[in-house]
């Protein structure tokens, strides 16, 4: 079985509550000690209270999209036979490919990024591939960010979507 990254899941998991909190840590100093703008070369202006506002709105809005997409985030494991999903309290849920209706990668995303659907709940799940160090190839063309995966989980998906039709 082969099994996603513990650490780039931690990190999918809470990329946004942390950008989020530091948005709204900036956005009360601002509103607490305002400081100083540069608007030219020789003139300065103090920050005022809607700035102060419209870092805490943008931190407040990444911090409940990021409880709103929390539990849709899980580590996996899977092989040809089955799929394992590991809630974050610790129970594992097993499925059979029968029951998946879709499985892809989404792309743009470094380190690779897959979604699964299941078929009777409807629900659908984020994961990563295993460690990825040197194992995708990402190339930086203008307009679009192109990512190759090389890893075993994306072999191992490969098959699994020959096998069962997915």
């Amino acid at each position: 079985m082969v099994q996603s990254s513990h650490s780039q899941t931690q990190f999918i998991k809470y990329c946004l509550m942390t950008v989020g909190m530091i948005f709204c840590i900036i956005g009360l100093y601002s509103l607490l000690a305002p400081v100083d703008l540069k608007i030219d070369e020789y003139s300065y202006q103090k920050s005022n209270f809607l700035d102060s506002i419209i870092y805490i709105a943008i931190g407040l809005i990444l911090i409940l999209t990021n409880q709103l997409y929390l539990n849709h985030v899980r580590i996996v494991s899977l092989n040809l036979e089955r799929l394992e999903l590991l809630d974050s309290d610790g129970t594992k849920e097993i499925l059979h490919w029968d029951k998946v209706e879709s499985l892809h990668r989404i792309r743009f995303i470094a380190p690779p990024v897959y979604r699964i659907k299941i078929k009777n709940t409807g629900e659908s799940f984020v994961f990563t591939t295993e460690h990825s160090q040197g194992k995708y190839l990402q190339l930086h063309v203008p307009f679009i960010n192109m990512i190759f995966d090389y890893s075993a989980m994306s072999k191992e998906i490969k098959k699994v979507k020959t096998a069962y039709q997915i």
